[in-house]
């Protein structure tokens, strides 16, 4: 599902009815966030579109999980295992909105052709501003993080610079797809351009989580 900045904020929303640990928080956000990461193997061809889910995929997550889990045991350090937790928890939050709410099909048990989704819908003018709007929501995640420090400064400080430049940058980017849509450019270039500009701004949400994760914990 291309809309990291929706899963950003549904961790954000649900941090507020979690029970407090270190590190659960950006774990968790980074978890909702990361499984659209897979778009990027599409992008360089590696996989076709039906595994454009190896992230979103129930395995994927328990792999992910079991990680954190043995690094934890080897370390003796709980730390891994918090983490672990929220990232998987993440990953499954995201991947039940994706099927209740995605335009595409799920495969939830991949690499097996089982597929889910309660709705699909082939409406490229509704997608299309689905994707566009998607800008805002990294905009909107940006200054989140930001408005979080400024609150409550904490180590990563020198990183603000480059988010605030980030959230002009998913303004501008907003903009630009808004005016493709109303030029109704062939749809095949308006998906391409769309990948080549969400993969950067995925990447930067995640470096963003990360490098803000004690930002998050308070």
């Amino acid at each position: 599902m291309a809309q990291s900045g929706i899963h950003a904020f549904t961790g954000i929303i649900l941090s507020k009815f979690l029970k407090y640990e270190k590190e659960l928080i950006p774990s968790l956000i980074f978890g909702l966030i990361l499984p659209d990461i897979d778009i990027i193997f599409v992008a360089i061809g590696l996989v076709g579109f039906k595994s454009t889910f190896i992230m979103h995929s129930v395995f994927f997550t328990t792999i992910i999980y079991l990680v954190f889990l043995s690094l934890s045991e080897i370390t003796s350090n709980k730390k891994f295992e918090i983490i672990g937790k929220g990232i998987s928890i993440g990953i499954l939050i995201h991947i039940i909105m994706d099927i209740l709410f995605w335009f595409k099909a799920v495969y939830l048990f991949w690499p097996f052709e089982t597929n889910y989704a309660l709705i699909e819908y082939n409406n490229d003018f509704l997608i299309n501003i689905l994707l566009a709007l998607e800008f805002i929501l990294f905009r909107a995640y940006g200054w989140f993080l930001i408005k979080k420090f400024i609150d409550n400064p904490r180590k990563g400080g020198w990183f603000i610079k480059y988010i605030s430049k980030w959230t002009k940058t998913e303004f501008f980017l907003f903009l630009l797809f808004a005016l493709l849509i109303y030029l109704e450019i062939p749809q095949y270039k308006y998906r391409a351009f769309f990948v080549i500009m969400y993969i950067p701004s995925l990447i930067m949400a995640l470096i963003s989580t990360y490098i803000l994760r004690d930002v998050l914990n308070h």
